[in-house]
């Protein structure tokens, strides 16, 4: 037998269509009207048809078993009014077991706005029914519940209901009220409603007295017809109970806005014992009170959820449920689902993966983190080594990696191993960069250099590597580039296959190929008449350097081309220093044509750009040869 795990989910209400019950139909057996059984505890009637089902009310006492699923599609009473509540008809409660078998009765429709006691049962008492899922149940009642109006000193375990539940003034998703009851590993998804004031609403039970309540959840939701009612997600009025290991996660609708305060775990609880238990709600409903209002109650270890502060509900918030033949919690899903058959499908592990980069390269450790649809034994390899029982999620470092999983349940199921390939690779790239060209000084470049960019990465390889000059766009770098002169802000990086973005290097690059200006004027550029005195010279520089800036002037040299007849004709220099102030003698040989001083200064920009400036002074023969030279032989030239 496969396993089939019914999955709970609020169906549409379907409109009921009245038509003759179909009563009369032959039994294989003409004792009874059921397929088989004699009704004892040991042998109890099988029902199999709708009409078999209908026949319960007959025989209220004995033991029952469903030995197929039942469609009550249609299915009416004479009135109209869709299922008569089994009971009703001869005012006597059902007093025996009803063992469902995991079977499935769908479509129960009942509209009987003024009627107390509206269910499949009407009245429930010392009986015990189990394994039975309600599947799409549409019911209408003065007092109202899915499975009966009342239940009492009964036990209820393994019941699922799912549709909608409609009352008067008292409703529950499975009975209206419930005394000295105890209810187990059971829930109920759908919509719970009420029409009248001062009404008692309950997700499991209107109201609850002296009973049991372990392992239960209702979701859906709660529509009340006025602030004045006691609404509880579970139970809406509880006296002596003890509740345990049970949740709701049932939203409140409505139209009055103080509606919201009125949403409650357990409306009003006397004397109860709530232990292990919470209420799953949405922010806007956070007014509400875990429990509304209460007296004598003890309450441990439980409280409020709000529905946008988790994604999934863990197991460990169900410590004590029995997640290997009651209730399993699939992928994805936020809340646990009954188990109504036996189990026989191997589990089902997953593996969460982070969102891998295009390249199929992961960027981070990637955390092995697997999870398993029901309570098993998740087994692991890395690269085909030693399996290890997985307990907390390990991190794969930098790396390309084959993960093989795969789980054990309880029941003995063995998954088939799946594997998977994973690339790790969470170091940066490095990029080096290599410059070429002439240095002058102060690491500043004389010629127009070239930088090369060299990246490297271990793991995943370069995908990119780019560029950007003073803060400009960024550049794909395929080539070369040559910087022109001026100063340069160049920045570079590497991106490699993971999408791991290295770290912006930068590196200023400085480029001057351009000598700096120098112009050298002088008060006196001829010195008549020659009576062989000294005269006071002055020079002007002036200088500029477009790039790296001026350095140093210094005054060389001063020189005569008549140096054997000029000892002592230069005075008051300073070579080697900006000096702009020295004497010269008005001297010259009479037997040449005249004397000519060259002045020389040299300039020097930053980089180590260099120019020299020369400017003349002529003592001539005589007057009437006398020829003004001035600022002649300039020399300029680049650092080396």
């Amino acid at each position: 037998m496969n396993k089939s795990v019914i999955k709970l989910f609020v169906l549409p209400f379907l409109l009921f269509v009245t038509v003759p019950i179909l009563s009369g139909e032959v039994s294989a057996n003409p004792d009874h009207p059921f397929a088989s059984g004699s009704g004892t505890e040991q042998d109890p009637y099988v029902i199999e048809t709708a009409d078999q089902l209908d026949q319960l009310r007959n025989y209220l006492d004995a033991h029952f078993e469903l030995g197929a699923d039942i469609d009550l599609s249609g299915y009416s009473a004479p009135d109209g009014k869709g299922w008569m509540p089994i009971g009703m008809n001869k005012g006597y409660k059902f007093t025996g077991n009803f063992d469902g078998i995991k079977h499935t009765i769908s479509n129960l429709t009942i509209n009987r706005p003024y009627t107390d006691g509206v269910g499949l049962f009407n009245e429930i008492g010392y009986s015990t029914i189990k394994d039975l899922f309600l599947k799409n149940i549409s019911i209408k009642g003065a007092s109202s519940g899915g499975l009966s109006g009342y239940i009492h000193h009964s036990t209820v375990k393994k019941i699922a209901v799912n549709g909608i539940v409609e009352a008067e003034y008292t409703v529950g998703g499975l009975a209206g009220y419930a005394y000295y009851t105890s209810l187990s590993e059971s829930s109920f998804i759908g919509d719970v409603n009420v029409s009248e004031n001062y009404s008692t609403i309950g997700g499991i039970f209107g109201s609850s007295r002296e009973g049991k309540v372990e392992n239960v959840f209702t979701e859906g939701t709660i529509n009340p017809h006025s602030s004045y009612q006691e609404v509880g997600g579970l139970i809406g009025a509880s006296y002596k109970d003890s509740i345990k290991n049970s949740y709701t996660a049932m939203s409140l609708e409505g139209e009055e806005q103080d509606m919201r305060s009125r949403m409650h775990f357990v409306s009003s609880a006397r004397d109860s014992s709530i232990q292990n238990s919470f209420g799953v709600i949405p922010p806007q409903e956070r007014k509400g009170n875990f429990v509304g209002y209460d007296s004598g109650s003890s309450i441990n270890n439980s409280f409020w959820i709000e529905r946008n502060n988790h994604s999934k509900l863990s197991n460990l918030i169900y410590p004590e449920w029995n997640f290997t033949s009651v209730w399993t919690m699939e992928t994805g899903d936020e809340f646990p689902t009954l188990m109504l058959s036996v189990d026989k499908i191997p589990p089902v592990t997953t593996l969460t993966i982070p969102e891998v980069h295009e390249n199929g390269w992961f960027n981070n450790h990637i955390p092995l983190e697997f999870s398993v649809n029901e309570d098993a034994i998740i087994q692991y390899r890395k690269n085909d080594g030693e399996w290890t029982q997985y307990t907390t999620p390990e991190s794969l470092g930098d790396g390309e990696w084959t993960v093989d999983y795969f789980s054990t349940d309880k029941s003995g199921n063995v998954e088939d191993i799946k594997s998977v390939q994973l690339k790790v690779d969470t170091t940066k790239p490095l990029t080096t960069m290599e410059l070429e060209g002439t240095k002058g000084k102060s690491d500043w470049y004389v010629s127009d250099p070239t930088f090369t960019l060299s990246p490297a990465d271990g793991g995943s390889g370069i995908d990119a590597t780019e560029y950007r000059l003073n803060k400009g766009e960024w550049i794909s770098y395929n080539s070369p580039v040559t910087l022109q002169e001026g100063m340069h802000n160049v920045e570079f990086r590497s991106i490699d296959g993971a999408g791991n973005v290295e770290d912006t290097q930068t590196i200023g690059v400085n480029v001057d190929t351009t000598v700096p200006e120098l112009e050298v004027g002088l008060n006196k550029y001829e010195l008549w008449s020659p009576n062989h005195k000294m005269k006071k010279i002055q020079s002007t520089l002036t200088y500029s350097d477009a790039m790296s800036e001026v350095d140093s002037v210094e005054l060389v040299s001063i020189t005569s081309n008549e140096d054997d007849d000029s000892h002592d004709d230069i005075q008051g220099a300073e070579y080697g220093t900006e000096d702009t102030e020295f004497s010269l003698r008005a001297e010259r040989s009479g037997k040449k044509s005249g004397r000519v001083y060259t002045i020389t200064y040299l300039i020097t920009d930053y980089a180590g750009n260099d120019l020299t400036e020369v400017a003349t002074v002529d003592v001539p023969h005589d007057k009437g040869k006398s020829d003004k030279k001035s600022n002649k032989d300039k020399k300029g030239k680049k650092a080396k």
